[in-house]
């Protein structure tokens, strides 16, 4: 993505990543199926792609949309056979059942937010922005709107730590972290 260019439609491809199936996972890496009713989902890049060498190898989610968020650093993102370079701060979506992958420059900040596309397709407002996000890949540059960036960083902080005080219920020990 050129400096001038604000965002950039993915245009997706049908079929396998380079002639090979790719596995479907709820969440990547867990086969098992994210219970659908809760689905807003919230974690940190580091979780899933530090371990793997910073790397996401190629999947898809069905019934899930997601928003990666990226803080500081940069990502080659690969939509079904696209290939693109995008450095922070930026977001990228991936609808429904597209084929991606993703190689972190390591260290990298930022989140990746999942919601069902059920929870999205039950959104009455705002109908027409719901729906261009379910129809293809998009990468948002926020170079040039750096309050905004900060912004999305502190609310992707602020809904990571609700979550997680979600998850631990009410037996969580209240005591702050150091």
């Amino acid at each position: 993505m050129g400096k001038n260019d604000r965002s950039m439609r993915i245009s997706p491809q049908s079929g396998t990543h380079s002639g090979v199936s790719v596995p479907v996972f709820s969440l990547y890496g867990e086969a098992e199926p994210a219970a659908q009713v809760e689905l807003v989902h919230i974690e940190d890049i580091r979780l899933r792609s530090a371990p793997g060498d910073w790397h996401i190898k190629p999947h898809m989610h069905r019934g899930l949309f997601q928003v990666l968020f990226l803080i500081d650093g940069s990502v080659e993102i690969d939509v079904d056979g696209r290939v693109q370079h995008v450095a922070s701060p930026a977001a990228v979506t991936v609808p429904p059942a597209i084929i991606h992958s993703f190689r972190f420059d390591p260290d990298t900040e930022g989140y990746v937010l999942t919601v069902s596309e059920a929870a999205l397709s039950a959104q009455t407002r705002h109908r027409e922005l719901v729906d261009s996000l379910l129809v293809a890949p998009q990468v948002i540059g926020f170079d040039l709107m750096p309050a905004n960036a900060r912004r999305i960083a502190a609310l992707m902080e602020q809904l990571t730590l609700e979550t997680a005080d979600q998850a631990s219920g009410p037996a969580s020990d209240p005591s702050p972290c150091s």
